[in-house]
């Protein structure tokens, strides 16, 4: 269903697997989370519109 959802709106979609506390420790995760995203911003040709 959300194939179907996000290609009526012409959006994509991304999971991320990211590490998680408790097992990791403060910042990693939001490390991972801002590098995920400098990753996408900088490669947003590859992902469409």
């Amino acid at each position: 269903m959300c194939p179907h959802l996000f290609s009526a709106a012409k959006a994509i979609w991304i999971a991320v697997q990211y590490r998680l506390a408790p097992e990791q420790k403060y910042p990693i995760w939001l490390d991972d989370s801002y590098d995920v995203t400098r990753y996408i911003t900088g490669n947003k040709v590859s992902y469409g519109p």
